[in-house]
């Protein structure tokens, strides 16, 4: 029997559809205790599933989280 893992899925979402550069508008909305329970939730990952561009942005970020 194989070993069951949960697929836990994160993303941004609008009331129409758009996200466009969150990275631009997310700062006031994404606080300290967002912060938190973040990287809290990264701390049981194993893998992560990423798309190209978001790839390049987290390499280049990621060695200095």
């Amino acid at each position: 029997m194989r070993d069951m893992r949960k697929l836990i899925v994160s993303s941004f979402v609008s009331l129409d559809g758009v996200i466009e550069a969150p990275m631009t508008w997310v700062g006031s909305y994404f606080d300290d205790e967002c912060k938190e329970y973040a990287y809290n939730k990264l701390m049981d990952v194993d893998y992560f599933l990423l798309g190209r561009l978001t790839y390049e942005m987290f390499s280049a970020r990621w060695p200095h989280v």
